[in-house]
């Protein structure tokens, strides 16, 4: 049974990108809270509450523990007090470390000094926020990438830190030692030593992709320097390509929409998610009036030949645009979304056969195998992750996709229930499960598309929260967009090594290829768990079958093949 706390909830944190007002922090856990109008039960997300330390300690404590296993009132335990930090980084891409500070009695932290590691370390605070789980619950968890700021830390509470920083390519080969110290008031500080090991290679980009639902041209920022900005910090975490909320309506917008992205060096696949926004604009333009009934498919005004021609008219002219701003990139586009769950299928197939009349490469996003079949030949791409959930569940759609010449791009994740908050789930499934399902693309959900669940009583779903203050950055980053960019680097490790054991095997050196290929195996085929599989902890006893201690292992074990074989290689 869980005791359950009076609740404090102080202001802090952000704007969020549609303009509502920050989340608060979480600082107690409370059985009962009204938002939107609604009333929220608290439900907690870890089950086993830590035991209490052994022997009592005046001294904060310095410990390492997956930051999604650790509540408000965690207890390190022994086996996890920190006497020194180890990492892996690539040379050109950023690198994450992180650790926590428990205090036994109040502590008034004042700073974290990461000086002596070199320039450019970001210091943030992991921050606990009471996030709606499925109505009537709620959850508190560690999510937000806050900036450090000075405070006193109460008895019994801790600190989650996490330092940042892109590693410059010139150190590729380097050995980084130094120490953090964290300053405390009336007494001496603690120093913790680092050891930071950049490879000798840096990360090359493979044939996949990794794609993010955001918007571009209908951002809330007034300077296309800001929405460059904003894309330039997607990319960084290893995304190649977007998902467009909403259509772009003339070839201004799509100049403009272009410029964005080539100038934020994003430069892989773009799908233009249109919804049924292009019937609907036409029907309007024709009529003056909007779709009589929309629940209706297809909408009664689609049978007006008018309204086809200028569909198929549109798209034309919007791939000459699309190929004029953004030569050779592919694109595709996109109409009502997920048609299977909302009884829409009906005008799914109206719009799909005048795409492809169009001649432009189409995309839907589509679950059930019936549904996809239902689409014909009309689908160049599905969104559908059953790839990704077990052999069994992928054979169909693996079949199907011979049969039809569709490519399965998987919805992998992002900030979905059983992401937020977590280090663990999207470097899985932007990493290594990505890379066994065997599918060349992989989209998250979403960025920055946020609503305040306290005021509106409703889920909300955000990789990261807009700042107030840009001047350094535009938006404040989670623990699961910080998983997705190590997942990303997990997925370019395995794929390096993969390229040199075909090399090997190329060159005639077939002992040195099954050695690293009986490593790859181990560690994707027996070690990776399917979706269906994957149990994830949000305590430190709870079970679990991967957690982001064993994928930082499991990336170790594949970065000494790469050097290994690359020595053999030359």
């Amino acid at each position: 049974m869980f005791r359950l706390w009076t609740v404090l909830l102080v202001l802090g944190g952000s704007l969020t990108l549609m303009g509502d007002p920050p989340l608060p922090l979480a600082q107690e856990e409370i059985a009962e809270v009204s938002w939107g109008g609604r009333t929220f039960h608290y439900l907690p997300r870890y089950q086993y509450p830590d035991p209490p330390l052994a022997q009592n300690y005046s001294e904060p404590l310095l410990f390492q523990r997956n930051p999604e296993e650790i509540y408000l009132h965690s207890v390190p335990q022994p086996d996890e007090f920190l006497t020194r930090l180890d990492k892996l980084a690539f040379p050109g891409e950023f690198c994450g470390l992180y650790f926590s500070i428990h205090a036994p009695v109040e502590l008034e932290l004042q700073e974290i000094d990461a000086g002596s590691l070199g320039e450019g370390w970001e210091v943030f605070e992991v921050v606990h926020l009471p996030r709606i789980k499925r109505a009537p619950f709620y959850q508190i968890i560690p999510e937000r990438l806050d900036d450090f700021k000075a405070r006193t830390i109460p008895a019994g509470r801790n600190c989650i830190i996490y330092l940042r920083q892109k590693i410059p390519a010139s150190l590729a080969g380097a050995n980084l030692a130094g120490d953090i110290k964290i300053h405390c008031a009336d007494q001496k500080p603690l120093t913790l030593p680092v050891q930071i090991r950049v490879t000798p290679f840096a990360l090359e980009q493979p044939a996949a992709h990794w794609l993010m639902y955001t918007a571009v041209n209908y951002l809330p920022y007034q300077k296309k320097a800001d929405k460059i900005r904003f894309l330039q910090e997607i990319k960084d975490l290893g995304i190649t390509g977007i998902i467009h909320h909403g259509g772009l309506w003339s070839q201004s917008a799509v100049q403009t929409f272009s410029e964005i992205l080539n100038a934020a060096e994003l430069d892989g696949p773009v799908i233009i998610d249109f919804g049924a926004g292009l019937e609907k604009k036409i029907i309007r333009e024709l009529t003056g009036k909007g779709v009589a009934n929309s629940r209706k498919v297809p909408y009664d005004e689609c049978a007006d030949p008018r309204v086809a021609e200028q569909f198929v008219s549109f798209l034309k002219d919007f791939s000459l645009w699309m190929e004029q701003y953004r030569p050779g990139r592919q694109w595709l586009y996109q109409g009502i979304d997920e048609p299977h769950i909302n009884g829409l299928m009906a005008q799914a197939q109206w719009e799909y056969p005048l795409a492809r009349q169009a001649g432009v490469k189409t995309s839907a996003t589509v679950y059930p195998y019936a549904s996809v079949k239902d689409f014909g030949n009309l689908l160049d791409v599905a969104l559908n992750n059953f790839l990704a959930h077990s052999p069994a569940k992928a054979q169909p759609f693996r079949e199907l996709s011979q049969e039809r010449n569709i490519a399965f791009w998987g919805i992998m994740g992002g900030s979905y229930i059983g992401q937020q908050g977590y280090l663990a789930v999207n470097r899985l499934r932007a990493g290594f499960l990505f890379l066994k399902s065997g599918m060349p693309a992989s989209a998250y959900w979403s960025y920055s598309v946020y609503q305040n669940e306290q005021t509106s009583g409703k889920t909300s779903y955000c990789l990261a929260y807009k700042r107030q203050d840009t001047s350094r950055r535009m938006c404040d980053s989670t623990l699961q967009a910080e998983s997705l960019r190590e997942g990303i680097q997990d997925y370019k490790v395995a794929a390096m090594l993969r390229q040199l054991i075909a090399q090997a095997r190329e060159n005639g050196q077939a002992d040195a290829a099954k050695h690293s290929q009986a490593i790859l195996d181990y560690v994707i085929n027996d070690l990776t768990p399917w979706a269906d599989e994957c149990i994830i902890a949000s305590d430190a006893r709870a079970k679990r079958n991967i957690d982001n201690a064993q994928l930082e292992n499991m990336r170790l074990a594949l970065v000494a093949e790469i050097i290994r074989l690359k020595g053999v290689l030359k």
